[in-house]
């Protein structure tokens, strides 16, 4: 199951996957940030302001942030997956450089609020 979201120019991508399609959470930590790269080609690291959730109000969670140059317009690219046990949650963000701060919250108050949606099921 995918969606995708744009907001004040940024976009939001999830995906749920079952983990046993998946290859459980780490194939897919392993796997989605080789991905993104595989597509875009020249990404670097991201090294602007961040936002992260407290650690006891998330499952095992990891994010990598990149920075990339598509026809000359440079990019913030999150990347996280999240482990909702049966379930593997991959989050993509891509907005203008300028807003990566801003979407890196929206990203990371996003996938606090599918986790509590979850949790609670």
């Amino acid at each position: 199951m995918n969606c995708r979201t744009i907001v004040g120019g940024a976009i939001f991508s999830h995906f749920a996957s079952r983990a046993s399609l998946v290859g459980g959470y780490p194939n897919v930590v392993a796997m989605a940030p080789q991905a993104l790269k595989a597509r875009l080609g020249d990404v670097k690291p991201y090294s602007g302001k961040t936002f992260d959730l407290p650690a006891k109000e998330m499952p095992p969670l990891h994010i990598e942030r990149f920075v990339t140059d598509q026809r000359g317009a440079l990019l913030y690219e999150r990347v996280a997956v999240m482990d909702m046990g049966d379930w593997v949650i991959t989050q993509r963000v891509t907005a203008p450089i300028a807003s990566g701060p801003a979407a890196d919250r929206l990203a990371g108050i996003n996938l606090g609020a599918i986790a509590a949606s979850m949790r609670s099921q």
